[in-house]
């Protein structure tokens, strides 16, 4: 490798490896939290699965708000 410093590479392939995993258990969540939203719909509760619409659509966080009430409303709907 010459100049590079092996500290600096092993640093930034963790950093890689990371954001790798990261993006992958996103989509896994983002499909997870589409499914619900059509398990809404179909079921007939159209003011949740409206509301998780709308908070799918808002880019920068509004779909974490979502997937958290998405478990709220998920653990309701199991019982």
């Amino acid at each position: 490798m010459g100049s590079v410093d092996a500290e600096l590479l092993t640093k930034n392939g963790w950093a890689a490896g990371f954001l790798v995993a990261s993006l992958q258990l996103c989509v896994f969540i983002m499909i997870g939290f589409v499914w619900l939203t059509v398990h809404a719909y179909r079921s007939g509760d159209a003011a949740i699965g409206v509301l998780f619409t709308i908070l799918i659509l808002i880019v920068g966080g509004g779909w974490m708000a979502g997937v958290v009430l998405g478990l709220v409303f998920g653990w309701i709907w199991v019982r």
